[in-house]
């Protein structure tokens, strides 16, 4: 074969390859996968899930971060007068990312809760009726999965600096 066919065929091979690859970054680029995923929760199709290691629990007057996958861990319950602030952001882990919520509460220890945990979507609707000024998680969370493996901090409750929504 002489080196213009070389040429061609491996210009050919390369051309389809960065097709592909711009085809499946596209298919499967974060900020496509987030729009479904709102536009799911928005229809009332809540995706299924089977494994948790824990459960977010709301009470009348707080939550319960309940164990499921180990026996020896005890519940944790806290009161939505304890918290102080309440601020959302993302985690990396490397390959993905996890949207969490930190809580500063009045003794000034933190408590973490996190998408990955049972109970999460319910949890996120329910913020604004228990903290007064908390934006419906449908107005923050795409500020806080864009970019990819950015923390993102955003601000969602201060009980002493009310939070002004966008």
């Amino acid at each position: 074969m002489d080196t213009n066919a070389t040429l061609l065929i491996t210009g050919s091979a390369a051309a389809i390859l960065t097709v592909i690859l711009i085809a499946w970054r596209w298919i499967n680029s974060p900020s496509r996968k987030i729009d479904r995923y709102i536009e799911q929760l928005r229809a009332g199709e809540i995706p299924e899930r089977t494994e948790w290691d824990h459960e977010i629990a709301l009470g009348s007057n707080g939550f319960t971060i309940i164990p499921l996958a180990d026996s020896s861990e005890s519940p944790f319950s806290l009161e939505w007068d304890s918290v102080v602030e309440a601020t959302a952001f993302k985690r990396d882990l490397f390959s993905t990312d996890r949207v969490c919520i930190a809580f500063r509460l009045i003794d000034e220890t933190e408590v973490e809760v996190h998408e990955e945990m049972k109970g999460w979507t319910d949890f996120c609707d329910a913020l604004p009726n228990h903290l007064p000024g908390a934006p419906p998680w449908t107005d923050w969370f795409m500020e806080i999965t864009t970019p990819a493996f950015e923390l993102n901090p955003t601000p969602l409750f201060s009980r002493n600096n009310p939070i002004s929504t966008p």
